[in-house]
This record gives structure tokens, C-alpha cells and sequence, in this order.
């Protein structure tokens, strides 16, 4: 006589958050890290006149860009998280 197939038993990943929310905590956190990275690297400079806003705000579009392209989402929340890192 045959036996009955055993299925595998399935694990149950409820407790666990989604993809996309680890993604966007890792899109954060690198930009919290570039952005440290970053007020280093422009603090050992001294700049005059409009330099320092057009540093800053090239710098703040970067990023940007590295918590949209880790994060692979773009969302208020995002935006407003990443505006605030120092």
C-alpha cells in the first residue's frame, strides 16, 4: 500500500515586515550614512558666497537619490524623512 505524500510544513511569516518596509528602512539608514559621510567631507572646506547652498542642495539630491534607488519607492514619508537627516 501507498503511503500518503507529506507536505513540508508552512511557516508562517505573519510576524515578519514586507520586503518593500525593510527596503525602505535600508534606503534610510544608507542615507543617514551618506549624508553623515557628506557633512564631513563639506565641513573641511571652507566656502563663500552662494557656493555652500548649491553644495548643499546638490548634495541633498544625492541623497535623495539613494533613498529613492534602495528604497525603490518614492513616498511622502520618504521625502520627509530624508529632508530631515542632518
Amino acid at each position: 500500500m501507498d503511503e500518503p505524500r507529506r507536505t513540508p510544513p508552512r511557516i508562517e511569516w505573519g510576524g515578519l515586515p514586507s520586503a518593500a518596509l525593510v527596503r525602505a528602512g535600508a534606503g534610510l539608514l544608507l542615507g543617514v550614512l551618506a549624508a553623515t559621510f557628506g557633512a564631513f567631507v563639506l565641513g573641511e572646506y571652507q566656502f563663500e558666497g552662494a557656493l555652500p547652498i548649491a553644495a548643499g542642495l546638490l548634495y541633498g539630491a544625492v541623497i535623495a537619490e539613494v533613498v529613492v534607488e534602495v528604497g525603490r519607492r518614492r513616498t511622502e514619508r520618504g521625502g520627509e524623512a530624508s529632508s530631515a537627516m542632518p
